[in-house]
């Protein structure tokens, strides 16, 4: 089922719901405090993306915003998504959707969780919820982009890793291919995650060298598709051949384990940008 919406777009109840159980099942996966982590990132950095862009015409009520904090918390796993569907078909852009109506929804979430008027249990479905409605509206948010010029890519190693040989050499020869490679090495998890907020780069290559840095990983894909929800982002590294089904559970654009492979997935991911599906 899908709606229609502003932009002649449809919202994608299936994905919606698809990307919910991903997300639920990831979370179970990971370690207890890795998903608290994930939760107060959502909660703390989704309300920060507010008025970073104007939303004239835009305005949603109190009552919108804690009807949809509800739904997101609520046992209907559509609820939250059929809301915002119901705000696309009336005529919100889907970027006032998130900088308004959805963030301040996960600020009320947040400040009902301090206030312990919703337990951790709560928190964990609403913000799945939160992530499946951003996982949805990146590819319609992405339509925004002017005409692009020049291949460039943002390489990074996940906070933590120490194996950084094969992101370094994979960058040169992306160089040697005729990218502009941005490489960010040895990091912090709050560097990166302003740099990409910062800058919103067009493409994100991340890399990890093992299982180790799954919870690191996930956390940063999270944030970085909540700080720039039109960047797409690619997954390297031996991460991939030993994670692959952790890894597809957070909605990455793209991943690959061997170089040539992976220079073929960043040109798709770029050319797809240029003329969009």
């Amino acid at each position: 089922m899908s709606t229609l919406g502003s932009g002649g777009e449809l919202f994608q109840h299936d994905l919606y719901e698809k990307s919910v159980k991903e997300t639920k099942t990831l979370k179970a996966r990971l370690p207890a405090s890795a998903v608290e982590s994930l939760a107060r990132e959502v909660l703390s950095r989704l309300p920060a993306q507010f008025g970073s862009c104007p939303t004239t015409g835009s305005t949603f009520s109190t009552e919108m915003v804690e009807e949809l904090a509800q739904a997101l918390i609520s046992d209907d796993d559509g609820a939250a998504g059929r809301l915002v569907s119901t705000q696309q078909a009336a005529g919100h852009s889907e970027r006032s959707i998130y900088l308004t109506y959805l963030a301040e929804a996960a600020r009320l979430l947040g400040s009902w969780w301090e206030a312990d008027t919703v337990d951790f249990a709560q928190v964990t479905i609403g913000t799945a919820r939160i992530y499946a409605i951003l996982r949805v509206l990146a590819p319609l948010l992405r339509r925004d982009h002017c005409t692009l010029t020049g291949k460039t890519v943002l390489m990074c190693s996940v906070p933590g890793e120490t194996h950084t040989l094969g992101v370094k050499m994979a960058a040169d020869l992306l160089r040697a291919d005729g990218w502009a490679v941005n490489l960010m090495l040895d990091e912090t998890h709050d560097t990166l995650v302003e740099k990409v907020a910062k800058e919103k780069p067009v493409l994100i290559g991340l890399s990890a060298a093992g299982s180790h840095a799954m919870p690191n990983l996930a956390r940063l894909i999270m944030v970085i598709r909540i700080s720039s929800p039109d960047t797409s982002i690619f997954v390297g590294g031996h991460i991939v051949a030993v994670s692959a089904d952790l890894l597809k559970l957070t909605g990455v654009d793209a991943m690959e384990v061997e170089f040539e492979a992976s220079q073929t997935a960043l040109q798709r991911l770029w050319d797809n940008r240029l003329s969009p599906s």
